[in-house]
């Protein structure tokens, strides 16, 4: 009687299951840009990021000026979101 001895290769196993994960993502990500609105919520999510780096931008130090032009944003928004804090 003899033994069988199976070997399972782990990074074999991850790069088929990363392959077939990226296979399926790259689907669900086509439906969502499909999506009719899709373009304008992606605009209002870099929107919203943008101004909530204002903040912290101007603790670093940077100027109105600077934080305006790096996040192509308004020099008047950025002054708002300054004055408000948010």
């Amino acid at each position: 009687m003899g033994i069988l001895i199976l070997y399972k290769n782990p990074a074999q196993e991850s790069e088929s299951l990363s392959s077939e994960r990226s296979e399926s993502d790259n689907k669900s990500d086509n439906d969502v840009k499909k999506h009719p609105n899709y373009q304008k919520l992606l605009e209002e999510a870099e929107r919203k990021a943008k101004l909530e780096a204002v903040p912290k931008l101007a603790k670093l130090g940077l100027s109105v000026e600077q934080i305006a032009e790096s996040l192509e944003l308004p020099l008047a928004e950025v002054h708002r979101v300054i004055q408000n804090g948010k």
